[in-house]
């Protein structure tokens, strides 16, 4: 028996903080990709081959293909499920000016965020830092933490004991 590798197809970060294949952004707003990216949806089902170095693979949050997109949006976008498995309401959001982060609600009306260490290392690392109820900046992980205590960083952080 063969197996195939399923190859990923161009995905978008969207001003609405979602992962989008090109099919699905074509639905939610063409003409605005028609206007601003007609290249995309010109090679919307076109697998890709090989993955750019600035690229990874992540889910399109419509319809769960895989895409390709930038490397800082599909790292934070694949702790999700990691940090959902954890009970933990994660969800992506733009932070301005195109950028991302993960954003979990904690009880006491702060949130978590959550954001790659866009640095040259040898594992991924991430940075947990947590704001108040006003958005205010409490406290940071700074030594960047790598995925495994990532979700247990944010775990405890939203469920103390």
């Amino acid at each position: 028996m063969t197996t195939t590798a399923v190859l990923p197809i161009p995905g978008i970060w969207t001003p609405q903080a979602e992962v989008l294949c090109a099919r699905c952004a074509k639905t939610v707003n063409p003409s605005e990709y028609a206007r601003f990216r007609p290249e995309f949806l010109a090679v919307a089902d076109q697998p890709i081959e090989a993955l750019e170095s600035d690229e990874v693979a992540t889910t399109c949050d419509k319809c769960g293909r895989l895409v390709a997109v930038d490397e800082k949006v599909g790292h934070e976008h694949n702790l999700i499920p990691l940090l959902k498995a954890e009970g933990l309401d994660a969800r992506m959001e733009q932070t301005g000016g195109g950028c991302s982060a993960v954003i979990i609600p904690v009880p006491d009306g702060g949130t978590l965020q959550i954001t790659l260490v866009e640095e040259d290392l040898p594992e991924l690392r991430f940075i947990v830092g947590r704001f108040d109820g006003n958005d205010e900046f409490v406290e940071d992980d700074y030594e960047g933490l790598n995925v495994n205590a990532t979700v247990r960083r944010a775990s405890e952080l939203v469920n103390p004991k």
